[in-house]
């Protein structure tokens, strides 16, 4: 013969209107709130709340679906001055390696 268990009490799944659970944000998130205390005294879990708080906070902006580019354009410098003179560059130095 199977056991059978029969649940007395009140029913744990409760519906809140949206009316009930901004108040219940509003509540836990103000300046005094507590996301623990107002749990405990609407007899639910910290962790629902959160829950809804992210239910009813705005749309995150997303980065666009497609790459979009920027157009440029490379100026190369001139090879001599415009007065004339001689450019002076850095010449390359040469390793030589010494036996002691």
């Amino acid at each position: 013969m199977a056991k059978v268990e029969i649940l007395t009490g009140a029913e744990r799944q409760r519906r809140w209107s949206a009316e009930q659970k901004l108040s219940i944000l509003k509540e836990a998130f103000g300046t005094d709130g507590s996301v623990s205390v107002v749990a405990r005294r609407q007899d639910i879990l910290p962790q629902q709340i959160y829950t809804w708080r992210k239910k009813f906070s705005p749309p995150k902006l997303e980065a666009p679906k497609s790459a979009s580019f920027i157009p440029f354009s490379v100026i190369t410098p001139l090879e001599s001055p415009a007065d004339g003179s001689k450019r002076r560059g850095l010449r390359p130095r040469s390793r030589t390696l010494r036996s002691f």
